[in-house]
């Protein structure tokens, strides 16, 4: 039996106008983009200005000097709030994290929608806060950061963010992470998704599950709710996805970790992405343009099996998978020291041995 993924209940729900054609392609923001980000401002230290109505918001870990390294965190518009503890020991590194868009301390650019005209809505929605918007930031932060080359880590649905961008600007990336990736290279999409972890839940939280989702997935009323309202509904997802955890790996929750580094969740941001991607694509073949070496992490206890990360380095020419034994979904909380080692290890190979 298939398991529906977000987005699959998302165009089951949303009209034709809304979710049927893609607005976003691959390609198109290399091709037709304005990509030079404006002048920054020494005054808005800790924040890049990427166009002229949005500031993301930043800080890094490691070396000052040292080669730029940029984390692209999940959700979607789930951001950290401090920098990962299994990053923290690797030399000749900058690590630079930023909040996406719509996320965190970065720009939220709407606060409630004045009408529930839905394509209206959409519209305006995917202009600031879409899948283009997102993959543009990238290249933004890379002239920015004044670097030819970017290294790139994604951890979930950063990873697929990460993975679009290479599609774009293959000649950019010099080396790429990805951990845990979302399963959304293709749409149906091949694996599992949200409701799979229904499965590790008890009767009583089934209950409690069933009644969230069909609050979370009611897109009938999802422009009468404010920012603030949809961010509260969002970050209820992480409590059903540690609960199925414990129920299933006992003592394996990275739970406290987890919640204590988060930030404000988006709210609009936390859907606006899959309004771009229409309701049927395929890009796995588009991965073979992507020449740079990929290291894709994924978590043995995992909720989310590893079938997801084996499919990107099918296609991937250099991909690379491992596997950690005492991980779930977050290695650089629950096994830092080995996250640590197959990190470095990964970014100070040649390229010829990769």
């Amino acid at each position: 039996m298939r398991i529906l993924y977000p987005t699959t209940l998302l165009c089951i729900t949303f009209t034709l106008i809304s979710c049927g054609s893609a607005t976003y392609t691959p390609g198109e923001i290399s091709r037709n983009s304005i990509l030079d980000p404006p002048k920054q401002k020494t005054e808005n230290e800790g924040f890049w200005q990427v166009d002229d109505s949005t500031t993301l918001y930043h800080f890094s870990q490691g070396d000052p000097d040292g080669t730029p390294v940029l984390l692209l965190h999940g959700g979607p518009a789930a951001p950290f709030s401090k920098p990962w503890p299994g990053l923290s020991e690797i030399d000749g590194y900058k690590f630079h994290y930023y909040h996406q868009r719509g996320s965190g301390e970065s720009t939220i650019p709407f606060e409630r929608f004045e009408t529930n005209n839905f394509p209206q809505n959409v519209k305006a929605l995917d202009d600031r806060l879409g899948m283009a918007r997102l993959i543009e930031d990238v290249e933004k932060i890379r002239r920015i950061l004044d670097t030819e080359k970017i290294i790139l880590i994604g951890h979930s649905f950063g990873g697929f963010i990460a993975t679009l961008y290479a599609i774009e600007f293959p000649e950019r990336v010099q080396k790429m992470i990805l951990i845990e990736p979302a399963d959304m290279l293709s749409f149906p999409p091949s694996h599992g998704g949200m409701e799979q972890i229904k499965e590790w839940l008890t009767d009583e939280q089934k209950a409690e599950y069933e009644a969230y989702m069909k609050e979370y997935f009611n897109y009938r009323n999802f422009f009468k709710k404010s920012e603030s309202e949809l961010a509260e509904l969002n970050s209820g997802y992480g409590k059903y996805y540690f609960q199925a955890l414990e129920n299933h790996f006992p003592g394996a929750s990275s739970h406290p970790e987890e919640i204590e580094s988060r930030t404000k969740n988006g709210g609009f941001a936390g859907h606006a992405p899959f309004f771009s991607l229409g309701r049927k694509y395929d890009h796995r073949e588009l991965l073979h343009s992507v020449r740079a070496p990929v290291l894709v992490l994924h978590g043995k206890m995992d909720l989310f099996g590893p079938e997801t990360g084996l499919e990107y380095v099918e296609y991937l020419p250099n991909g690379v998978y491992n596997e950690m034994e005492n991980s779930s979904h977050f290695p650089f909380y629950e096994e830092p020291e080995e996250f640590s080692r197959l990190i470095e290890l990964f970014l100070n190979k040649p390229k010829q041995e990769q």
